[in-house]
C-alpha cells in the first residue's frame, strides 16, 4: 500500500504543472507583437517580463484587465503618471499593501521610460513575499501601457 504522503506530493505536482511558469500566459497575448519574454524563476521565487510594441495603438486599458481577468488576475488599483517627474517618493496613494507600493517602487518606477503612462495593478494569486518574512502580497502583476498604446509591458514577481 502506498504512503498518503507520497499520493498526496504526486497529486500536488501534477495540480501545478499547468502553472509551472507563474504567469505564463501572457505569451499567448499579441504573440505577433511579443518582443520581450525574460524570466527567473527559482526554487523560492521569481521575475517575469514581457514586452510588446506596435506602430499603431494596439494596447488599451481595457484590453489588458480584460486579458488578465480572465486568467485569474483581479484588478486592484491604476494610476496615470508621467515618468518625466514621478520619482518613487511621489506616488499617489494607492489601494495596494506597503509591500505591493513597495514593489512598485523598486521594480516599475525605476524602469519607466520619458513620456506619459497607466500603471494597473493585479492581484495574481501568486503571493510575493519581502526577504526575512517580513510582508507580503498577492497584489504583485503591473500593467504599463504607454499614453500613445504603442507599448505595453508586464511584471510579475512571486515568492521571495
Amino acid at each position: 500500500m502506498k504512503s498518503p504522503l507520497l499520493i498526496l506530493v504526486c497529486i500536488t505536482l501534477a495540480m501545478s504543472c499547468g502553472r509551472a511558469k507563474p504567469a505564463g500566459f501572457w505569451t499567448n497575448f499579441h504573440k505577433d507583437l511579443l518582443i520581450k519574454n525574460t524570466s527567473d524563476h527559482g526554487p523560492w521565487g521569481g521575475h517575469s517580463t514581457w514586452v510588446w510594441e506596435s506602430n499603431t495603438t494596439t494596447f488599451t486599458d481595457a484590453a489588458v484587465i480584460n486579458f488578465a481577468t480572465k486568467n485569474g488576475w483581479t484588478i486592484t488599483d491604476s494610476l496615470t503618471l508621467s515618468a518625466d517627474t514621478i520619482s518613487s517618493t511621489d506616488l499617489p496613494v494607492l489601494k495596494g499593501d506597503a509591500y505591493c507600493v513597495d514593489l512598485l517602487k523598486s521594480t516599475v518606477i525605476p524602469t519607466l521610460e520619458p513620456g506619459d503612462c497607466t500603471i494597473i495593478i493585479f492581484k495574481t494569486g501568486w503571493l510575493a513575499v519581502e526577504p526575512g518574512n517580513a510582508r507580503e502580497t498577492l497584489a504583485n502583476g503591473f500593467a504599463v501601457l504607454n499614453a500613445a498604446g504603442t507599448r505595453l509591458k508586464i511584471y510579475h514577481q512571486w515568492g521571495e
